[in-house]
């Protein structure tokens, strides 16, 4: 007994909308937290009155 199966049937499968919402999300999340922990590490470092104090000079070019 053997089962025969078509090469030709169509191979792609249907996803929900949601399953691409949340890929979207964990991927926006994960460079989210990419970003901020370094920042977060560095920020014990940081006085309150060094981020008080700044005029932005850091962010120009």
């Amino acid at each position: 007994m053997s089962v025969v199966l078509t090469p030709f049937d169509d191979a792609r499968m249907k996803f929900d909308v949601r399953f691409y919402l949340v890929a979207i999300l964990f991927i926006i999340f994960d460079l989210e937290i990419a970003f901020l922990f370094p920042w977060a590490v560095a920020f014990k470092d940081i006085s309150m009155l060094s981020l008080l104090v700044d005029d932005g000079v850091s962010w120009r070019c």
